[in-house]
């Protein structure tokens, strides 16, 4: 079973976990994860590059402990990047909770679902960059213009017209 959660510990990036921690019910677990990205976007580092799985301990008691902080390559997460320097500095003494300050974003809407299905099925028909978002483009405009038919009455309705 360990092989299993190591090989699928996408949940234990360094960035998914500075970002649970930001939500943490305990205020020096969300300080200290402030700090740790105020620590993370002064490396030379810069933007990650590869997203590598960190090793797990699967020890741990607790889940910000699942990672050696040490040795992992720790980066700023997407959604802190737009924030201040100052604005980083006064959620760490304020202990203030990361909901607030990355604003809303749903990734879990029929909408994005459709949307990741569209993706995989353009990249399957064409080749390259341009030539996916070129497809993805004319099928969605191609959406809007015809009539959706979901029942036999709305099939019938349109082939009379």
């Amino acid at each position: 079973m360990e092989k299993v959660l190591q090989d699928n510990a996408y949940y234990a990036h360094p960035e998914n976990l500075l970002m649970a921690m930001t939500c943490d019910s305990t205020p020096t677990i969300r300080a200290l994860a402030w700090k740790r990205i105020k620590k993370a976007r002064s490396s030379k580092k810069g933007v990650r590059g590869d997203f590598n799985l960190p090793a797990i301990n699967m020890g741990a008691a607790v889940y910000y402990d699942m990672i050696d902080w040490v040795t992992c390559d720790v980066t700023e997460p997407r959604l802190t990047r737009r924030l201040e320097d100052r604005e980083i500095e006064k959620r760490i003494s304020t202990f203030a909770y990361g909901t607030n300050s990355t604003g809303h974003y749903p990734c879990h809407t029929q909408g994005v679902e459709r949307l990741v299905k569209l993706v995989t099925e353009a990249s399957s028909s064409v080749f390259g960059a341009k030539a996916r978002d070129l497809y993805v483009k004319a099928k969605l405009q191609s959406r809007q213009q015809m009539p959706s038919l979901g029942t036999k009455k709305g099939y019938n309705t349109a082939s009379q017209s």
